[in-house]
């Protein structure tokens, strides 16, 4: 047999001076030109799609990338239900484990795990990285799933992530130690910020019964705050109420609808005081001595006599 090679075509061609049969001739071409029937159905297999439902969350990955790690669970059910005459022998771990799998009509498996944090355990299959969000929360789990699939890359990298940050809790940076410092600073009213808070409030004299009292005493409604939202909270702290403040939250916005929890307007003096701030104004509005209504009680009418408003606004450099 003579083979001559053609420059297009690594195929030989062969000639048959001993009277070879054109049908032998032809299956030794085509054993020669094809690949191997085994390569094909090795790559074949590999390049397989596999439908997952993992806790009723739908996946779709290759045969290859399921029985990459041979040491995991997966790997082991994939290669028996898929590869039987290439997957090892089955024990009884596996054998536990499988009837979380099962084969569904439409051709998926489904597997009774979570189905959301299966996407960190195929990933990690596909290219061998932890990728989670920045505010991802749910290590503990992840290693729940890791420990269920075999995966021990994947559950020593969780476990080295997880202590990592336990470290970083109990070690206070250099940024907690800066916070806290300005925190006591600002509690002595030193480096803080400058602004101007007004302190307002409607207010009368308590008359006793019929209007008439031995001593009337001042009488305070509310005492209202106004101005910047974190000027208010740094100076009242907690004696602050925004409850009725619809966009509390945010600390520099401006804001008019706060109010002590107190009625003692020295007492806000002085919290304003230690705070560095000084008051530059007031204003006021006078008693409306002839206003009476018959309709209501001597003392009542009384009050509403003397009611009147006062505003005095500080500020701070």
């Amino acid at each position: 047999m003579y083979g001559l090679w053609s420059k297009t075509t690594t195929i030989p061609l062969i000639l048959n001076p001993l009277g070879t049969s054109s049908d032998s001739l032809l299956l030794l071409l085509q054993d020669w030109s094809s690949p191997s029937s085994r390569m094909n159905e090795l790559s074949g297999e590999s390049a397989k799609i596999i439908e997952l439902n993992v806790g009723g969350k739908k996946y779709q990955t290759t045969l290859n990338t399921l029985t990459k790690d041979t040491g995991s669970w997966l790997g082991r059910q994939f290669m028996q239900t898929e590869s039987p005459e290439m997957s090892p022998s089955t024990d009884y771990s596996d054998k536990e484990q499988s009837s979380a799998m099962l084969l569904v009509s439409d051709g998926s498996y489904f597997i009774d795990r979570d189905g959301n944090l299966f996407r960190y355990v195929l990933e990690f299959l596909r290219n061998g990285k932890l990728l989670l969000p920045e505010n991802f929360t749910e290590h503990e789990a992840l290693c729940e799933e890791a420990k269920f699939y075999g995966s021990k890359a994947l559950l020593e990298e969780l476990q080295a992530r997880m202590s990592l940050q336990v470290q970083s809790t109990l070690r206070p940076t250099s940024s907690d130690r800066n916070s806290e410092s300005s925190a006591y600073e600002n509690l002595d009213g030193k480096n803080s910020e400058p602004g101007h808070i007004t302190i307002g409030y409607r207010g009368s004299f308590a008359f006793g019964r019929n209007g008439q009292a031995e001593v009337n005493f001042r009488k305070l409604n509310r005492i209202l705050v106004c101005g910047r939202a974190s000027l208010c909270r740094e100076v009242f702290r907690e004696t602050l109420n925004e409850s009725r403040d619809p966009d509390r939250g945010g600390g520099n916005r401006y804001t008019s609808r706060m109010f002590l929890k107190h009625s003692s307007l020295e007492q806000a003096f002085d919290m304003l005081a230690e705070k560095g701030f000084r008051l530059i104004t007031s204003c006021a509005s006078t008693a409306s001595y002839g206003y009476t209504d018959p309709i209501r009680s001597g003392s009542e009418n009384e009050e509403n006599k003397w009611n009147h408003y006062n505003e005095f606004i500080f500020y701070r450099d």
